[in-house]
């Protein structure tokens, strides 16, 4: 069972996580990234800097103080004076970060030294752990009994020193064999009164069994910034009295020396320029951190691992799970989550977390996912680029071959040589019947096109190349074909069995197809050039109807093209105000009196001169361009109405003509009656035409439709009666006013057929009480024999041309000036 993308690249992502919390137990473990951790710690630690406690004072044996006290190192006389000023001055403990583990040659320095400490009993000294050698055990150095007797207390000076050399963490107790001795601060603090809490050393000391020197209560020091250190005295100063008291009273004193070359030299987070802190000032750190109360500690061992994973399961699963596009901004979210946490603990909870391991794990993820998913997208578009460009070759709903295989078939044709025998490409365009159901439902309408596609294809059979290149457009490439006869012979079969009825979702469904053909190499070699003047073709059996199967040809290239040019031209002709409006007289048929006129659309182009509305209508009708021209014959010949009214014509009726798209909108009377409302028109003046075959497309509507024509007060007649199909039965459901009998059986009025017919008409017309107009009467006789047959009025060249409104207007006037 092959796995899809989605479930490998879910599988994959679960082992990178399960892989990177792996690694950061490892590494947190083993701390393998302990460096960066201290430089992030380093990076870090200003944020949480306390500010240096005004009790901490230094008396520093600086350099000044080795210029005038002499060579280092001074006797114990020199300390003792200095412990004698500073007990003038009430201190609250002194520190002193000198060993005095020998006795000094003049034993009463020591005795002068040790006086002086019983003397203020707040004297503490220091102990320090001392390996003579590499090979040799740590030992304690402790100040000589005669001193160690006479101070306050003592106290470890034990510098912890990081994996980089640099000091940042310190013991409060720490001692040979088990952590007896507190640190040098505390002891301080504890001589002072001013000691927190901090506990005894974490075991019994009966329970310490272990050799060497023992430390307990591990914290990290927070470091003041570095211009914010404990304010230095020097130690001559001291003995010579020039110190303000108030400087040293109630204050921490620690003495120690500052010049270089004779005292600890400590690396920390808080020296500038990578220069060292002297010992002393080390102890000073100590001890602010314990009155600020400003320790840190360290998490354990197991919570750091603990934290550690969790943060790697929750950044690398995010970065897994987020969209690729993503994944870069999830990261850096990521990274810097990973450094908030552990800024968090060091700032609220003051806890240590060294992050770098979750950090660089995190960091590695992020590429490592990217190619992968990238390798991912890359096969997926491959793939992708597969499917597309197998649905770029075949219709979604059909599944046949589209247009560009077709184009491919056309092209293989261009490389052949000269053939012995012709191929015949043919366009099927399908009329289909569109039932209810199809127009709701698209699905049904698509599934139909299927079954069409099936029927073209068992019609050819499975040798045959059949593609479908739009919605009810196919193609068909018959190859063989000896002549231009047996290319028709083939399309004539193949005509007969696509127009075979057939039944889908209980309908009886009738195709009627339209045909275009065009030969390969007869009408063209290039492969466009010839699905062209296939395409050609068959736009000109679909506007021919009596012509399903159409073979191109130079002529219907050229007639195609004619109507091309028609259609450009027609393009913004109203605009341009190319249309013009005419009149063709109606007079009545028993005084030769002018009562109406029929609106006649005319159309001169620029370009390709007058043309005529036999041609440029059907052209408007099948470019939807007919609803503009109707809106503008109705409004022109409205406010030519108005014209005439404002002449003194107010008698004057005209008739305009409706497309049958215009009929087919059902607000066409409202729309008509507002155009007459505001040109104060009178309804009963206007006249509107529909054809015979218009009516007939759909009864009911047309019903409708007439109704709301008469309900507005406008007549209604039928232009061109009898040359449809309308009974007597139709011509009962219409609420027509008038019928108008078609020029073409004026003209021939003398063929019995036509005689016949029309005095039907005017029977019929007359039992419905209906008036009736004879069209194009251009003679005395055929005028006076409709006069004879009781026809109402006449219309046609022998009264009058059709003549703009303004010649109209002038005719009517002579002809009642006449009367």
């Amino acid at each position: 069972m092959r796995l899809s993308d989605s479930h490998r690249s879910w599988i994959i992502g679960s082992f990178l996580v399960l892989f990177f919390v792996a690694a950061g137990f490892f590494l947190s473990e083993k701390k393998t990234l302990q460096r960066l951790d201290l430089l992030i710690y380093d990076v870090m630690l200003p944020l949480h800097s306390p500010k240096m406690s005004e009790q901490i004072v230094i008396i520093a044996i600086d350099d000044a103080s080795i210029r005038a006290l002499g060579r280092w190192p001074w006797s114990r006389h020199q300390h003792a004076k200095l412990l004698q000023e500073l007990q003038k001055m009430s201190p609250k403990a002194i520190g002193i970060d000198l060993i005095f583990s020998e006795p000094e040659i003049n034993s009463n320095a020591d005795q002068s030294l040790a006086q002086a400490m019983l003397q203020n009993q707040h004297t503490v000294l220091v102990v320090a752990p001392i390996k003579e050698t590499s090979d040799s055990l740590i030992v304690e150095r402790l100040p000589i009994p005669l001193l160690a007797s006479a101070a306050a207390a003592l106290g470890h000076v034990d510098v912890e020193l990081d994996i980089d050399g640099t000091n940042r963490h310190f013991y409060l107790y720490a001692g040979l064999g088990n952590p007896h001795w507190p640190n040098v601060a505390l002891a301080m603090l504890k001589v002072g009164e001013d000691a927190g809490d901090y506990g005894s050393p974490s075991q019994p000391l009966s329970e310490y069994s272990v050799a060497g020197w023992v430390r307990s209560h591990k914290m990290m020091l927070s470091f003041t910034s570095a211009d914010n250190l404990a304010k230095r005295i020097s130690f001559k100063d001291v003995l010579e009295g020039r110190v303000d008291p108030e400087l040293i009273r109630g204050k921490y004193v620690l003495i120690g020396a500052t010049s270089a070359g004779i005292g600890d030299m400590i690396s920390t987070p808080a020296s500038r320029s990578h220069q060292r802190m002297p010992g002393v000032e080390i102890i000073s750190q100590e001890m602010n951190t314990l009155l600020q109360d400003s320790h840190l500690y360290e998490l354990s061992s197991s919570m750091q691992s603990g934290l550690t994973i969790l943060l790697i399961i929750v950044s690398v699963g995010a970065i897994v799970l987020s969209p690729l596009r993503y994944s870069l901004i999830t990261a850096v979210c990521s990274l810097i989550f990973i450094l908030s946490c552990s800024l968090f603990l060091l700032l609220v909870y003051k806890l240590w977390f060294a992050p770098a391991t979750a950090f660089i794990l995190t960091a590695i993820a992020w590429p490592l996912w990217t190619v992968w998913q990238n390798r991912m997208s890359d096969r997926f578009i491959e793939k992708l680029i597969v499917q597309l460009d197998a649905q770029a070759r075949q219709h979604i709903i059909t599944g046949l071959p589209n247009h560009i295989t077709l184009q491919e078939e056309l092209y293989k044709l261009g490389t052949l040589d000269q053939p012995a025998k012709l191929t015949a490409l043919i366009i099927i365009h399908v009329n289909k019947h569109e039932s209810a159901i199809s127009v709701i439902h698209r699905a049904i309408g698509d599934s139909l096109l299927v079954v069409i596609a099936d029927r073209i294809k068992a019609a050819v059979g499975d040798d045959v190349f059949v593609a479908h290149l739009e919605e009810d457009d196919f193609a068909i490439l018959l190859s063989g074909q000896s002549d231009l006869a047996s290319i028709q012979q083939s399309a004539n079969a193949l005509l007969a069995q696509i127009q075979t009825p057939f039944h889908y979702l209980d309908e009886e469904i009738v195709l009627s197809p339209n045909m275009g053909i065009s030969v390969w190499p007869m009408d063209s070699r290039d492969s466009s050039e010839l699905l062209r003047k296939a395409f050609t073709a068959m736009f000109k059996s679909r506007m021919d109807e009596s012509l399903p199967i159409c073979l191109y040809t130079a002529d219907i290239g050229e007639e195609i093209q004619a109507r091309v040019e028609l259609e450009k031209a027609m393009t913004g002709a109203l605009e341009r105000n190319e249309f013009q409006l005419c009149y063709q007289p109606q007079v009545e048929a028993s005084s030769g009196k002018i009562i109406g006129a029929e609106a006649l659309l005319r159309w001169h182009s620029p370009d390709l001169g007058p043309i005529g509305p036999e041609t440029f209508i059907p052209v408007a009708e099948q470019s939807g361009l007919i609803n503009s021209l109707g809106e503008f014959v109705l409004r022109k010949a409205c406010d030519d109405l108005k014209l005439m009214k404002e002449a003194g014509l107010e008698h004057i009726r005209i008739a305009v003509n409706l497309s049958p798209l215009q009929f087919a909108n059902m607000s066409l009377a409202d729309d008509i009656a507002e155009i007459l409302k505001s040109s104060h028109i009178e309804p009963s003046r206007l006249e509107l035409e529909v054809t015979e075959s218009t009516l007939m497309r759909n009864m009911n509507t047309a019903v409708e439709a007439m109704m709301n024509i008469k309900k507005h007060g406008m007549s209604l007649a039928i232009d061109d009666f009898g040359t449809g199909y309308s009974s007597l039965k139709h011509l009962q459901l219409f609420p027509l006013d008038c019928l108008k009998i078609d020029k073409c059986f004026t003209r021939d009025i003398e063929d019995k057929s036509s005689l016949e017919i029309t005095l039907s008409v005017i029977d019929l017309a007359k039992r419905l009480n209906l008036r009736i107009i004879a069209e194009g009467v251009e003679t005395d006789a055929q005028a006076k024999f409709f006069r004879l047959h009781r026809c109402d009025e006449l219309q046609g060249y022998l009264f009058s041309k059709p003549i703009p409104a303004q010649a109209l207007i002038e005719l009517m006037k002579e002809q009642a000036e006449v009367a």
